[in-house]
């Protein structure tokens, strides 16, 4: 797998998405934004490369959705006839570029199911579009992703604890301070209860069973 960085979420979201539905690229950055919006905003110059790029390598492929051709009534003249024939042309051109869509393959199934299992968690827009896409993979997996942004929640803020900027200050930095551990803190209570549900599902494999199971799952 690929190093993190944008490519790791943003690849992440567009075959995560994909999964659910063929889309075109309009409707894919569309609903993208729709989902992420308020972690990232890809623009078009990030998007069409990251599909050209999944489609190299065999994770999407693209289709173009069939469409009806229609024929304009007879407009009684020569010039009038290839005139309307040019313009339904153009149409007709510019309608297949916009049904060109993409769809997931099966190796691009495999790999969404690598990316969000080993997505790193200390990325907080990776973190979230590893969660949303979560349903991919298996309980054990789920499970492994929230306890590992636990790990990371609780490291951050053992280490602001440790400042004095937290308790001492009034001034902006300590505000934005006391902000961020709140907001943190209050991301770490969710998470708990979530791995709760999770650890009480019957999805969740017994791992002490088998340790070639426990293995693979983690």
């Amino acid at each position: 797998m690929r190093s993190g960085g944008t490519s790791q979420y943003l690849e992440a979201s567009i075959l995560g998405l994909l999964a659910e539905d063929p889309q075109h690229g309009y409707e894919l950055h569309r609903r993208i934004v729709s989902a992420f919006g308020a972690l990232f905003h890809p623009s078009w110059g990030s998007i069409y490369p990251a599909l050209s790029r999944l489609e190299r390598q065999g994770f999407i492929e693209t289709f173009e959705e069939g469409g009806v051709r229609t024929f304009a009534t007879s407009t009684g003249s020569l010039g009038g006839e290839l005139a309307t024939f040019r313009s339904a042309l153009r149409k007709e051109q510019v309608s297949k570029r916009q049904r060109k869509s993409y769809r997931i393959t099966e190796k691009g199934s495999q790999f969404l199911h690598e990316l969000v299992s080993a997505m790193d968690v200390s990325d907080d827009r990776a973190f979230w579009v590893a969660l949303a896409f979560s349903d991919r993979v298996s309980a054990n997996r789920k499970l492994s992703i929230a306890n590992r942004r636990i790990y990371v929640l609780e490291e951050r803020l053992k280490e602001m604890k440790e400042s004095e900027l937290l308790i001492s200050g009034s001034n902006m930095r300590s505000l934005a301070l006391q902000g961020l551990y709140m907001r943190l803190n209050d991301e770490l209570t969710w998470l708990e209860r979530l791995c709760k549900e999770l650890s009480d599902s019957e999805d969740l494999f017994d791992l002490s069973q088998d340790p070639r199971q426990k293995l693979n799952d983690l």
